[in-house]
C-alpha cells in the first residue's frame, strides 16, 4: 500500500508537488563547482562546500519525500528527514557568510551557537513530529533570523551581500507563512500553496547562493 503526502481535507496532492525542489537539487549540486572556484582560501572553500551540501541535502530530501508515493511508514520517516534537513540548510548558509565577513572570534562563537541550535532543532523536530504547522516553522524562522546579528558586518563587507542575505531571509519567512496558512492556493490540481512555498524557497536559495559566492570571493 502506498500513500501520498497528506493534503488538507484529503484532496489529491498537486501534480507538481516536489518537482521544483528536484530541479533545484540538480542545479544546486551542479553549481558547487562554481562555488569551489570562487575562492582559493581553504577555510572558505570548506565553508562553501558545507553550505552547498546542506542546501542540496534539503532539496534532494524534499524531492524524495514529495515526488513518489510511499508507504505510510516511509512517509513518516521521510517527513522527519525533510524537516530535519532544513536546519542543515540554515546552518550551512550561515557558515561561509559568517566566516567570510565577521571577526574570527565572534564569528566562530556565533557559528557554534547556530550549529548547536540546528542540532537541537533536529532533535526536537524528531521528538515532537506531530506539531502543528505554525509550531513547525517557528524554530526554522527563529534560527534563520539570528542572521540579523551579522548584518552590520555584512554591510561593511559588501552592500550587495547584505541586501541579498536580507532579501533571501524575507522570502524564506514569507514562504514559511504561506506554508503555515496554506494560502495562497492558486491551482490546487497542479500548483498549490505548497508549491508557492517551494517556489519562494528556491528564489531565496538563489539570492543566498549569490550572497555566498560574493562573500567568499571578496
Amino acid at each position: 500500500m502506498v500513500s501520498p503526502v497528506a493534503e488538507p481535507q484529503g484532496r489529491a496532492r498537486p501534480r507538481l508537488r516536489g518537482w521544483l525542489h528536484l530541479v533545484g537539487a540538480v542545479l544546486m549540486a551542479a553549481s558547487t563547482a562554481l562555488l569551489w572556484r570562487s575562492t582559493t582560501e581553504p577555510v572558505l572553500r570548506l565553508a562553501a562546500m558545507i553550505y552547498a551540501s546542506g542546501v542540496t541535502a534539503m532539496l534532494a530530501t524534499s524531492a524524495t519525500y514529495h515526488v513518489p508515493n510511499w508507504s505510510p511508514r516511509m512517509v513518516a520517516a521521510l517527513r522527519r528527514a525533510d524537516h530535519s534537513t532544513i536546519f542543515l540548510a540554515v546552518a550551512g548558509t550561515f557558515t561561509p557568510i559568517v566566516l567570510a565577513t565577521m571577526p574570527p572570534t565572534f564569528g566562530t562563537v556565533l557559528l557554534a551557537l547556530v550549529w548547536v541550535g540546528a542540532t537541537a532543532g533536529i532533535v526536537v523536530r524528531n521528538v515532537f513530529h506531530h506539531a502543528r504547522p505554525w509550531a513547525r516553522i517557528v524554530p526554522y524562522v527563529a534560527l534563520g533570523w539570528v542572521g540579523v546579528i551579522t548584518l552590520p558586518w555584512l554591510w561593511r563587507h559588501s552592500t550587495t551581500v547584505a541586501v541579498l542575505v536580507a532579501a533571501g531571509g524575507l522570502l524564506y519567512t514569507l514562504g514559511a507563512v504561506v506554508y503555515a496558512r496554506r494560502r495562497p492556493d492558486p491551482w490546487p490540481r497542479w500548483f498549490g500553496y505548497h508549491e508557492v512555498f517551494h517556489a519562494l524557497t528556491l528564489v531565496a536559495i538563489t539570492l543566498h547562493w549569490f550572497a555566498v559566492q560574493q562573500a567568499v570571493s571578496t
